[in-house]
């Protein structure tokens, strides 16, 4: 089948305004972290990466006691939970400070240094209290029957509990009594189930957002190329895409299994998935799911560096609003290293073969959600408004920060809403991993942006003896440089030295390139006309 992962809880259907929660308890006095709360802050203040933006207000909620909350709202104005009582200017000084090493973009650092837009709700319940109240109900209401995931909400200052349509959601609000998580802390959503979800002419270079194939003995099963990447130290380098187009099947963790572009041949294999942990976490969230990740993502190592080219294809239009976008191929977009992450309001895009081009707004992040093929992957981000489909697993989500290069953000894996054929067509809900998800998956760090651009020289003879072995030399400025020396279209030898003898005149090709994705290349028409070596 094509891949695209269906929540079993893409947010469809909202219960309440996001502005107004709605709960039948008054507010917790729970603001201060303390016990599993501050547990939350503390972990965050000592680095940890794993929830992505939800981490960082949690760092900032250690300077600013109480914080609930912090998002981009429809009017572009920045909204911050604090609590009642405190002082807004005192809370404005802690958020210019703490704006220095947030990781959102500059745009949004700005505004909280200079105070420009920003706006303060009173928060109920501190950050790290949803957060610790999500991990707490986690392994109990995964198990209830019509589960479709969990959210400590940063833009409604509660937990937002998933829930498919139809299922009773006495049993959730049952499980939260037993466990003394006060009701005026939650509210609920109904979800439609999460699947797992062209650009799909043949490219070399690869390139983000193209065509895969996973199965060749099934036409139909395909995912989409997510960001090329590389990994210093052991110079390797690979692109990403969604782990559930594992050839050798969803979460056991296998490796080895060919990944071809853009058809099912052999000819066309490209690389073989490398990184793949199975998922097996054992982390009480699981609940009663066997197959549990942090992250739906794997690794591809590509079989020849110079067919990886660290970009993101575009196509002629984008679709918007639950629309779907042209797939038509128009180019391709450098890319940046993520510089900051995704939080609730971003505007973002994505590039998948099946709906293209499309872009949708942030609405949560770190949810918990589960899938209709019975996984759970425990963080994943949430875009409202952006089309996906079946085949669009893996896709590169990412923001367009005016002209220049795409920032990446992270990897699709699924969406849910209201399908025509294989296309969101209405209500979508797209779902991707952000690169620190990835990053802990994987348990690596790795470089997405588009290498520099270099030459490369051919040092030697133009005129050569006639069936004389002669040599030539390559230099270049670029690190870690593989040498490929070709004569007359043909690949004849390797390495930064070459021999060549000729009885007549040959057309001379180098290529130099490194695992980064950096290529340059020089040619040189050499005749047998005399001269010397």
């Amino acid at each position: 089948m094509k891949r695209l992962f269906y929540l079993s809880a893409a947010a469809a259907i909202a219960a309440c305004s996001p502005d107004s929660p709605t709960s039948s308890e008054g507010p917790s006095a729970r603001l201060e972290p303390s016990g599993a709360a501050g547990a939350e802050v503390r972990a965050a203040q000592e680095g940890r990466r794993m929830r992505g933006f939800e981490d960082e207000l949690l760092r900032l909620e250690g300077s600013i006691p109480g914080l609930g909350g912090m998002y981009k709202d429809e009017s572009d104005n920045i909204v911050v939970f604090v609590p009642r009582g405190r002082d807004r200017g005192v809370v404005q000084r802690e958020l210019a400070r703490g704006a220095a090493s947030l990781r959102v973009d500059p745009a949004f650092r700005g505004r909280l240094s200079n105070g420009q837009r920003v706006t303060f709700r009173e928060a109920e319940f501190s950050f790290s209290q949803l957060v610790a109240w999500q991990r707490q109900l986690l392994p109990t209401i995964s198990g209830i029957p019509g589960f479709a995931g969990i959210d400590a909400d940063e833009r409604r200052n509660r937990v937002r509990i998933l829930v498919q349509p139809g299922a009773a959601q006495s049993a959730f609000s049952a499980a939260a009594r037993s466990l003394d998580v006060p009701s005026g802390a939650l509210i609920y959503e109904t979800a439609a189930p999460v699947h797992f979800l062209s650009l799909s002419n043949k490219y070399r270079p690869l390139m983000g957002g193209i065509l895969i194939r996973h199965d060749p003995s099934n036409w139909s099963n395909y995912c989409t190329i997510g960001f090329n990447v590389s990994i210093d130290g052991p110079n390797t380098s690979g692109f990403l895409t969604a782990g559930h187009c594992n050839p050798g099947g969803m979460g056991n963790g296998t490796t080895g299994g060919a990944i071809r572009q853009n058809t099912s041949s052999n000819a066309d294999i490209v690389g073989y998935v490398q990184s793949n942990p199975a998922w097996n976490r054992t982390d009480s969230a699981c609940g009663s799911y066997s197959l549990c990740t942090w992250a739906d993502v794997l690794l591809v190592a590509v079989s020849y560096y110079p067919h990886m080219d660290k970009r993101v294809a575009f196509t002629s239009s984008v679709g918007t609003n639950s629309t779907p976008g042209s797939t038509t191929y128009a180019g391709s977009n450098s890319v940046a290293n993520p510089t900051y992450l995704p939080y609730v309001g971003l505007s973002v895009d994505k590039v998948g073969v099946t709906t293209g081009w499309t872009r949708g707004t942030v609405s949560a992040t770190c949810v918990a959600r589960s899938s209709t093929a019975g996984s759970m992957v425990l963080c994943s981000d949430e875009v409202g408004g952006m089309s996906s489909g079946f085949g669009d697993s893996g896709s590169p989500v990412f923001a367009t920060p005016g002209s220049g290069a795409y920032v990446a953000l992270g990897g699709l894996w699924g969406g849910s809403g209201t399908f025509s054929g294989s296309s969101c067509v209405a209500n979508c809900v797209t779902v991707f991993n952000n690169t620190d998800a990835i990053a802990t998956h994987l348990s690596t760090t790795f470089d997405y942006s588009t290498p520099s651009t270099y030459t490369v020289t051919i040092n030697g003879p133009k005129h050569v003896p006639q069936d004389m072995l002669c040599t030539w030399t390559a230099s270049t400025a670029m690190p870690n440089a593989y040498y490929e020396w070709s004569v007359d279209g043909n690949v004849v030898a390797q390495g930064s030295t070459f021999q060549w003898s000729s009885s007549g005149p040959f057309f001379m090709e180098l290529l130099a390139y490194n695992h980064s994705g950096a290529k340059a290349t020089a040619s040189k028409f050499i005749t047998t006309m005399g001269g010397s070596c």
